[in-house]
């Protein structure tokens, strides 16, 4: 009965894990990917719901937080990727996300942050 939306590789929605995520702002994200993320950050946007079923964002400063060599196992094959990291703040919290992306541009997986009860997914997986 669980869910999770991706658009490519970014994870947009979540369902039937509690506290989900109802939708996600891909702009800012989907420049970190392609290597055009302002260094001065830009804008991510997460919706919820309340508890009287009514949807509220919460809004986050994201920037790029490195890029370094790393390698990721499926399977029994070992794959070279580069390690992207974002750091977003809100004033009461802050998350890091990583994706790990092949020469070609696939994100092989990747750990993004969900909910506060969800915390982070990872995610597993070839997606453009």
């Amino acid at each position: 009965g669980a869910g999770v939306s991706l658009d490519g590789a970014i994870l947009t929605a979540t369902r039937g894990l509690g506290n989900d995520l109802m939708s996600a702002e891909l702009a800012g994200p989907q420049s970190l990917l392609a290597g055009t993320a302002p260094d001065r950050g830009y804008p991510r946007i997460h919706g919820y719901l309340d508890g009287e079923n009514r949807t509220y964002f919460e809004t986050f400063l994201c920037r790029p937080a490195g890029r370094s060599d790393a390698a990721v196992t499926i399977g029994d094959s070992q794959r070279a990727v580069t390690r992207i990291d974002e750091h977003c703040t809100a004033p009461d919290m802050e998350f890091v996300n990583s994706y790990w992306v092949a020469r070609d541009g696939t994100v092989l997986r990747s750990r993004q942050w969900a909910s506060n009860r969800v915390g982070h997914l990872d995610i597993l997986g070839a997606h453009r």
